[in-house]
């Protein structure tokens, strides 16, 4: 929570992106932290379960999710 408080001090709205957010429990510690601070955040998460989503978007209802993933191919050369 410091180091979310400390690197955002000089930012006007800061914004959450959480890739493999799972059920958001980090997602939304971050940004009630915001809250707290003053801050008025946006947040958005991705995962590759639905499940998980349901479970974030119960948890910050504020946030924005998606069903999708960072990596979104492997060759076999090179894997994410």
């Amino acid at each position: 929570e410091e180091l979310v408080l400390e690197a955002s001090a000089h930012l006007e709205g800061p914004v959450l992106l959480d890739s493999g957010c799972g059920e958001g429990y980090y997602t939304a510690g971050m940004f009630r932290a915001l809250e707290r601070a003053g801050h008025r955040p946006r947040a958005a998460g991705i995962d590759i379960s639905k499940y998980a989503l349901r479970r974030a978007a119960k948890r910050l209802p504020e946030g924005e999710f998606a069903v999708a993933s960072a990596c979104p191919w492997r060759t076999p050369r090179r894997t994410c």
